[in-house]
C-alpha cells in the first residue's frame, strides 16, 4: 500500500526533525505513534507536540490541498481483474460492505469518498471509463483501487470448487444467512465464504444438530476471524481496554441477535481479551515475552534495553559499553520508541499520573513486574501527584477502583487479615536465605515469625509434612545435602545458558558432579552443593530445548541425561578399566560420573556377574586393524582427550570399531594412558608430567582459555598448587600466572626479591585482615613494591603463596589474614565497623569495597551479619525494617502462583 510521506504536512523543521529521529516518515507511522512517545523526544516541547496534534487533526485536508494531481489521462487499468459483472446477491452482498475494508492509501481512499463512493457495490460496478471521469484520479489511485477491489472480491466472494453454488442444502443455507446477519456488527463475511470456512474446520455437516448458540461460538473461534474480531474489540475499547460496565453497554447498543456473553466467552477462550478483576484488556505481550520472541540478542541496542529493563543503572551499563550515562538514557528511549503497544502500556495512565515508588506501583498493581515498571519508566514520565484519598477522588482513570483497593489495604493493615500460609512459608525462608533450615527448625522460625509480627496463628497453622513436600517442588526453594532448605534466588537462565549440558548426554550422573565442573558459575548464583543444584535445575527444565535430548530428574540428586541407563553405563565403564579391583571400580565409578556407587544394588548387578579373584573382568575388544592408524592419527593432534571427546572421535573415524574399544588394553596397545575420565600420550610418564610440558611450560598461562574439564581435574589441581607454592608462577591478575622468568623480565623482581615481599606480611600481624589494595599506601614507597607497577592484585597473590596465609574470595576480590579461622564476612565487618564506627547496611558495603577493592552487595552483608548475630554491633539500620523490605523485595520477584496457593496445605 503506498504510504504517504510526513512531508505533506507541512510541518515545522524542529517537528519533522522529532519525528524522523524516532524513524517516523510518513502519515501512516505517525498515526500509529502515541502522542505520548513523540512527547519524550529531545526538542519536542509543548509547542511542537500542539503543532504535531494539529497537523495530524487536519491530515486529510493538509494532505488534499498539497498533493499534486497525478495523471489523469491515458492509462489502462490491469488487464487480469475479475469480471465486472456481478449477481444481485453479490451487489447485495457487496452493498453491506465500506470502502473502508479496501484498505486503500489516503489520497484514493479521500477521492471516492468526495465522489460519494461509500460502499463496495458502488467501487465494483466502476467502468474503465468511470474511473477517467473522476476528477484528480491519477494513474497510480485507479490501479490501487482496481487491485483492492480484485483483492477483495477473491477473499469474499471467490469459493473453492469442492463447494458447488447450487448444491448447498437450503436449511444449511438458511442458517449460514442468519448466522452471518447475526455476525454482521462483529464480522461482515458472505454466507458462502462462511460455509467454506465451516467446510475447512469440519463444522459444516454439525450446523443442523447443533444448538445454534454453540454453532455459532463455533464461528466466533475460527482462525479467520481472529483479526476482525479483534478489530471489533479493539474498536469499543479504549486503547485496547474497557471495564465491565463500559463493555455490557457497548455490546448491548449493538443490539446483537444472540447473547453478548457468547461472544464475550469466545473472546477470553481464544486468548484475545484477557480478564483482570471488572477489567477487560486485548491480548498483548509483555516486555519478557516480546524480548524472547521478537528482540535480536545480538543488536547492541537490544541487549542495553533489556539490561535497563532488568534494572541496571545507566552507570553500570554505561561503564559495560564505554557509554556516557546520557548516551545509554538515548538508546533506551530510542529502542523503547520501536516496540509495538504492549501489556505494561495499559498501565502507564496511572504510572504518568501519580508519584508512586516501584514497590507501590507493583504492589498496586500485582499484575506489573518490576522489568514492567521498569520498562514504563523509559517509555513515559512519572507522574508528580502523590497517592491520597483526597488526591484518589479526583482521578477519573481506569484503575481508580484498583488504586482504591490498594490504598484501602494499605491504611487498613489488610495484609493480616488476607495474608495466605504459602506466602507466610516463603516470608520465612526470604528472610533467611542465608541460613539453612531443616524442617523442625522452618517450623520454629515460622511460629516465631508469626508471633513476632502479631499474624493470627490458628488462621496459619500449617502442616510439615505437606509443606515440606511443596517445597520440594517450587521454584526458588532449594534442599542442600543435608536436606536443610533454603531460598535461593540463582538465576537458572544462567544454568541453562553457561552450563554445556551436552558434555553428560546419554549419562546418568549427579548434580554434584556439575556442581564440581562448574564451581565458578556455583559461586556466583550462591548454589552451595549438587543437591541445591539439583533443585534449580527440576524446577526451570521447562527452559531446556528438548529437541536435543531429554532430561530427567530422578530422585535427588540423580539426573539421567539423553538415552541412558546406570546397567548399560556401569559395563561400558568397567569395560574400559578391566581387569579392576572391587574397590578401584566404583571409585572411577565415582569419580566418573559424580554417583555413589557403594551400595547401589543396579550397578553391583549389572558388574556382578564378571567379578573374578577379587577383580571385576570383562573381555574388550581392541582398535580394530584397519581403524588403528585413523585413530592414531586423530589422538596425536591433542595430548589431552577427555571420555565424551574419545568417544565422538570414534564415531567419527572408526569403521569397523565399536565403542567398547575404548578401554585400558586397547588404549595401551595405542601408546596412550586412559585414566578415568581422560586419556594422555604415555610418552608423557604421568598426568604431573603431561601438565608441566603442555600447560606450565609457557611464560604466560591464561587460566579462563583453558578447557573447563581440565581444571577440575585433581591431577591439575595439585600441580597448580605446587607451581604456586614453589614460586614457579605469579598470579599477577585474576587468573593470569607468569613464571618467574617472566616476572623477571616485565616487573624485574627475582625470587628473592618475591620471598621478599612475602616476609611482610609480619608487618601487618596487627591488622587480622588485609590485601594488596589495603596495605599499598603504607608501603608503596619501598623500592621493592614500586617494580609491582601498581598491581596491587599481584602484591596480594604474592602475600598467599606461602602456607602462613590464609584467604578468602570475596566478590571480585582477595581478603588475607595470618589466622584462617577469622576469615569470615561477618567478622570482617566487625573489624570495619571497631575502625570506623557503626553504620548503615549501605555505609558498611561502601567502605568494605573501598578497602579491600571488592564488589561486595548489601544485601550480602545483612545476610551475614543477621545470621551470625552481629548485627547490632555492626550496624545502625532497624533488623525488623531491613528484613520486611527484604522479603517483600523477594517476594515481588516471584510469580503469584508461586506462593497464593493453599490447597497443599
Amino acid at each position: 500500500m503506498a504510504e504517504t510521506p510526513i512531508e505533506q504536512l507541512q510541518l515545522s523543521v524542529r517537528a519533522r526533525n522529532v519525528l524522523r529521529r524516532m524513524g517516523i516518515y510518513s502519515v501512516e507511522e505517525l498515526l500509529s505513534t502515541p502522542i505520548e512517545n513523540i512527547a519524550q523526544q529531545r526538542n519536542a516541547g509543548q509547542k511542537t507536540i500542539d503543532e504535531i496534534r494539529c497537523a495530524i487533526a487536519h491530515k486529510d485536508i493538509i494532505v488534499e490541498d498539497v498533493v499534486v494531481s497525478e495523471e489523469s489521462s491515458n492509462y489502462r487499468l490491469p488487464e487480469n481483474n475479475i469480471s465486472m459483472s456481478f449477481s444481485d446477491e453479490q451487489l447485495y452482498e457487496m452493498s453491506k460492505h465500506s470502502i473502508t475494508e479496501l484498505g486503500l492509501s489516503t489520497r484514493p481512499y479521500n477521492i471516492l469518498y468526495r465522489e460519494g463512493y461509500s460502499t463496495i457495490e458502488d467501487v465494483a460496478q466502476l467502468s474503465e471509463a468511470d474511473f477517467g471521469k473522476i476528477k484528480k484520479l491519477g494513474r497510480k489511485s485507479a490501479v490501487e483501487i482496481q487491485e483492492s477491489i480484485d483483492s477483495w472480491i477473491r477473499e469474499n466472494l471467490v469459493f473453492r470448487n469442492d463447494i458447488p453454488r447450487d448444491d448447498i442444502d437450503s436449511n444449511i443455507k438458511a442458517i449460514l444467512q442468519k448466522l452471518t446477519m447475526d455476525l454482521e456488527p462483529i464480522v461482515r463475511i458472505y454466507w458462502r465464504r462462511l460455509a467454506e470456512y465451516m467446510k475447512s474446520a469440519d463444522l459444516d455437516e454439525q450446523i443442523l444438530t447443533n444448538d445454534y448458540d454453540e454453532a455459532l461460538k463455533e464461528i466466533l473461534l475460527l482462525p479467520q476471524f481472529r483479526k476482525e474480531i479483534t478489530n471489533f474489540w479493539e474498536s469499543i475499547s479504549n486503547q485496547g481496554v474497557i471495564t465491565e460496565v463500559m463493555m455490557v453497554t457497548a455490546l448491548n447498543d449493538l443490539k446483537l441477535g444472540f447473547q453478548p456473553s457468547i461472544l464475550l466467552n469466545a473472546a477470553l477462550e481464544s486468548k484475545i481479551i484477557t480478564r483482570y478483576k471488572d477489567v477487560f484488556m486485548l491480548s498483548r505481550d509483555t516486555v519478557f515475552e516480546l524480548f524472547n520472541k521478537e528482540c535480536d540478542p545480538n543488536d547492541r541496542a537490544f541487549q542495553i534495553l533489556q539490561l535497563r529493563v532488568a534494572g541496571e543503572t545507566f552507570q553500570d551499563i554505561g561503564s559495560v559499553y564505554s557509554l556516557t550515562r546520557e548516551r545509554v538514557r538515548q538508546i533506551c528511549i530510542r529502542a523503547v520508541c520501536k516496540l509495538p503497544l504492549l501489556f505494561e502500556d495499559y498501565f502507564h495512565e496511572p504510572y504518568t499520573y501519580f508519584h508512586l515508588s516501584k514497590t507501590e506501583f507493583c504492589r498496586a498493581f500485582p499484575q506489573m513486574t518490576e522489568e514492567g515498571y521498569e520498562f514504563l519508566s523509559i517509555r513515559y514520565i512519572r507522574g508528580k501527584v502523590e497517592l491520597t484519598s483526597e488526591s484518589l477522588n479526583k482521578y477519573t482513570g481506569l484503575w481508580k477502583e484498583q488504586l482504591d483497593e490498594y490504598l484501602c489495604e494499605k491504611k487498613e493493615g489488610n495484609e493480616r487479615r488476607k495474608i495466605t500460609k504459602t506466602e507466610m512459608v516463603m516470608r520465612v525462608l526470604i528472610s533467611n536465605a542465608d541460613n539453612p533450615l531443616s524442617l523442625d527448625e522452618f517450623a520454629d522460625e515460622y511460629y516465631n515469625y508469626i508471633e513476632r509480627k502479631d499474624y493470627p496463628i490458628n488462621r496459619l497453622k500449617i502442616n510439615l509434612r505437606s509443606v515440606g513436600n511443596y517445597l520440594r517442588n517450587s521454584k526458588g526453594i532449594v534442599f542442600n545435602k543435608n536436606n536443610k532448605v533454603r531460598f535461593c534466588d540463582a538465576d537458572p537462565h544462567v544454568i541453562w545458558t553457561e552450563i554445556d549440558f551436552n558434555q553428560y548426554k546419554n549419562t546418568v550422573i549427579s548434580s554434584e558432579l556439575i556442581f564440581r565442573d562448574y564451581q565458578d558459575i556455583m559461586e556466583e548464583l550462591d548454589i552451595r552443593d549438587g543437591y541445591e543444584l539439583f533443585y534449580v535445575i527440576k524446577s526451570s527444565l521447562h527452559m531446556w530445548g528438548e529437541e536435543q535430548f531429554t532430561i530427567r530428574c530422578r530422585r535427588v540428586p540423580i539426573i539421567v541425561m539423553g538415552d541412558a541407563s546406570e546397567e548399560m553405563q556401569a559395563i561400558r565403564l568397567l569395560k574400559e578399566l578391566s581387569p579392576v579391583t572391587y574397590l578401584d571400580y566404583f571409585e572411577a565409578y565415582e569419580e566418573r560420573y559424580g554417583v555413589r556407587a557403594q551400595g547401589n544394588s543396579v550397578i553391583a548387578d549389572a558388574v556382578g556377574a564378571y567379578y573374578v579373584d577379587g577383580k571385576y573382568v570383562i573381555d574388550a575388544p581392541i582398535v580394530n586393524e584397519n581403524d588403528v592408524q585413523s585413530v592414531c592419527e586423530a589422538l596425536q593432534k591433542k595430548p589431552l582427550w577427555f571420555i565424551e571427546d574419545i568417544e565422538n572421535l570414534f564415531a567419527r573415524v572408526c569403521k569397523y570399531t565399536t565403542h567398547d574399544a575404548i578401554n585400558a588394553v586397547a588404549f595401551r596397545r595405542m601408546g596412550y594412558i586412559l585414566n578415568t575420565s581422560y586419556a594422555y600420550d604415555a610418552s608423557y610418564g604421568t598426568a604431573l608430567n603431561l601438565f608441566d610440558r603442555i600447560v606450565f611450560s609457557q611464560d604466560i598461562v591464561d587460566l579462563s582459555l583453558l578447557d573447563r574439564r581440565i581444571l577440575n581435574l585433581g591431577m591439575f589441581a595439585a600441580a597448580l598448587d605446587k607451581n604456586k607454592k614453589s614460586l614457579e608462577y605469579i598470579e599477577t591478575a585474576p587468573k593470569i600466572l607468569m613464571s618467574k622468568a617472566k616476572v623477571y623480565e616485565v616487573y624485574g623482581l627475582s625470587v628473592n626479591e618475591i620471598r621478599e615481599i612475602q616476609g611482610m606480611v609480619s608487618l601487618f600481624k596487627d591488622k587480622p585482615f588485609f590485601n594488596g589494595r589495603s596495605i599499598w599506601s603504607e608501603i608503596e614507597n619501598l623500592s621493592i613494591i614500586q617494580k609491582l607497577q601498581g598491581n596491587d592484585w599481584m602484591l596480594t597473590c604474592i602475600m598467599r603463596q606461602q602456607e602462613a596465609v590464609g584467604s578468602l574470595s570475596v566478590a571480585g576480590g582477595i581478603i588475607l589474614s595470618l589466622e584462617n579461622t577469622l576469615l569470615k564476612i561477618s567478622q570482617i565487618c566487625e573489624w570495619i565497623s571497631s575502625v570506623y564506627g557503626v553504620m548503615t547496611v549501605k555505609s558498611l558495603e561502601k567502605k568494605f569495597n573501598e578497602i579491600f577493592g571488592t564488589r561486595i552487595r548489601a544485601d550480602k552483608i545483612a545476610e551475614k551479619l543477621r545470621t551470625s548475630g552481629s548485627w547490632d554491633k555492626v550496624v545502625t539500620d532497624s533488623m525488623d525494617e531491613y528484613i520486611d523490605n527484604l522479603v517483600d523485595e523477594g517476594i515481588s520477584s516471584m510469580e503469584v502462583d508461586d506462593f497464593f496457593q493453599e490447597e497443599f496445605f
